[in-house]
């Protein structure tokens, strides 16, 4: 084995190790996307019709009444958004943390949960109204990519870290014939 040999094989081993690890790493990434699908808006507020800011908000499913289907708070205007999944009587309630509390039921009929009845929102643009029935098309996504990276940036990433790892051995061989050439 030549000197260049040990770290070229390090580095390779290195590049191997980091994407069979790669895949588990993948699955932490995430994302984010606009919808255009059927919800329900909450507004939350007190008797003078001010906003119930940042309330406690809990929604609870027909199909599971005793257990919260979503938890959250409202925002700083009193709004708290849920997308219910099945229809029927869907209760909620709000509680500001200082003794206020303010429950209700509203029903979800199943052709609001159709796709194909959901309205475009204002600004979108829809070409027809079987670009509404897809939800799977998002009208906006962002962040991470749920197949995982590009496959070419990780062989430009690897083309990077063998091409630099390379410059380095070149450097120090022609650093070290240059002593030689001194030294003699």
């Amino acid at each position: 084995m030549n000197r260049y040999s040990r770290p070229m094989l390090a580095l390779t081993l290195a590049a191997v190790v980091h994407l069979g690890a790669a895949a588990e790493v993948w699955a932490h990434g995430s994302g984010w996307s606009q919808e255009s699908a059927f919800s329900v808006v909450l507004s939350f507020y007190y008797a003078d019709q001010t906003p119930m800011a940042y309330s406690e908000v809990q929604i609870f499913s027909p199909a599971e009444a005793g257990i919260p289907h979503q938890k959250g708070r409202s925002d700083r205007n009193g709004f708290f958004v849920f997308k219910p999944d099945v229809p029927g009587i869907w209760s909620f309630s709000a509680a500001d943390g200082q003794g206020h509390l303010s429950q209700g039921e509203v029903e979800v009929a199943a052709d609001q949960l159709n796709p194909e009845n959901v309205s475009a929102p204002p600004g979108a643009a829809v070409s027809s109204r079987s670009d509404l029935a897809r939800p799977e098309v998002p009208l906006a996504r962002g962040g991470a990519s749920a197949e995982g990276p590009d496959p070419l940036k990780i062989a430009l990433g690897l083309s990077l870290i063998a091409n630099l790892a390379f410059i380095v051995l070149w450097r120090k061989a022609l650093g070290k014939n240059k002593r030689q050439s001194a030294a003699q």
